[in-house]
């Protein structure tokens, strides 16, 4: 049985995934702490939930980091080639 996937495809789409993990470790480093300190600067009564907004933007950038390890898996196992014979 063949590849189930083209050898350029599959790094093009490895590419795309690394990328995106890079985005949201760039996002959980950066980013999210930035904006929930502008958010909460923007009206002082709400400052408390600066940690609030930081927890809640961190835990939704592991979820998406998560699930891009079972994607990553996924194209492990299609560009592995295992010829199955019947």
């Amino acid at each position: 049985m063949k590849n189930y996937m083209n050898r350029w495809v599959l790094l093009a789409l490895k590419a795309i995934v690394i990328l995106v993990w890079l985005a949201c470790l760039w996002g959980q480093l950066l980013a999210v702490p930035g904006s929930s300190g502008a958010l909460a600067g923007l009206c002082p009564s709400q400052t408390s939930m600066h940690w609030s907004y930081l927890i809640i933007g961190v835990l939704f950038l592991l979820c998406i980091e998560a699930a891009f390890v079972a994607v990553w898996k996924l194209f492990s196992l299609s560009g592995s080639g295992a010829n199955l014979s019947r």
